[in-house]
């Protein structure tokens, strides 16, 4: 672990983006349909609501994360010692 790392498993894990966050071989065969499911006219809709979504996923399972660490941490903390 580096210096200075959290020593909670949750924080490394949750602070360490994945390798790639966007590629590999799904997100191009998705990228590659996406054009024949409109016009040529919706096609920059389509990607915009194709990347919005993404993002959220993204940005829900961040928060996921962030709600089981604050759980976590609040059930250490009312613990008794003897039980820590």
């Amino acid at each position: 672990m580096p210096a200075g790392a959290p020593d909670d498993p949750f924080i490394t894990a949750a602070a360490r983006p994945p390798p790639d966050l966007r590629g590999g071989a799904a997100q191009a065969l998705e990228v590659s349909i996406l054009p024949s499911t409109t016009s040529d006219a919706g096609r920059t809709r389509v990607y915009a609501w194709y990347n919005a979504l993404a993002d959220a996923g993204g940005a829900a399972g961040a928060l996921l994360v962030g709600v089981a660490l604050l759980y976590s941490r609040l059930s250490r903390a009312t613990e008794p010692p003897e039980e820590r």
